[in-house]
């Protein structure tokens, strides 16, 4: 973790190089720079006008998923494995939060079922962008391959994509 005040946009820049020159990676057989964590900036950002007026406060989550991996296709080796097995387990708790909140936008108020954002720390992290009314956008990079082997895994991409986009439509109206 990368923690900086930051006053100006320079300085904005420059914690995101640093930011990201932390970030672990890896060559395998599918990528030759694999990211192995994923990576959340929060900016929290105050906005005091110079006529001293009200100040204004808002957050932004910036986050790049590191993708799903197939150790067999991967070929990783033993710590190429771990590193997998936390990702994936982390995106299935995600999915499993998306489905969780979609559910519930389909239920009476008392037959909701639990959301289980306890499952992984990154969850816990997005709590509030998932749950709460927020200003959101997602951009799913989707690396769709012709080879069949890839399809099972650009079909769970796209359906992890469209449980995005079914929660925000649910959050607007």
């Amino acid at each position: 973790m990368y923690f900086c005040p930051i006053l100006n946009v320079a300085q904005a820049m420059m914690s995101m190089i640093k930011s990201e020159s932390l970030r672990a990676t890896r060559s395998h057989n599918m990528n030759d720079l694999s990211s192995r964590s994923h990576a959340l900036c929060i900016l929290q950002l105050k906005i005091t006008p110079k006529n001293g007026g009200k100040a204004r406060e808002a957050m932004l989550q910036l986050v790049d998923l590191a993708g799903s991996e197939n150790t067999i296709s991967t070929g990783v080796d033993r710590e190429g494995a771990k590193e997998a097995i936390e990702i994936n387990k982390s995106l299935i708790s995600l999915g499993r939060v998306v489905h969780a909140l979609n559910e519930n936008t389909k239920r009476a108020k008392n037959k909701q079922i639990v959301v289980p954002f306890r499952e992984s720390p990154l969850t816990i992290i997005l709590r509030d962008v998932l749950e709460k009314e927020c200003l959101c956008h997602v951009v799913l990079n989707c690396s769709c391959s012709p080879a069949l082997q890839q399809a099972r895994q650009t079909a769970k991409t796209m359906a992890f994509g469209d449980g995005l986009r079914k929660l925000a439509a649910h959050q607007k109206s």
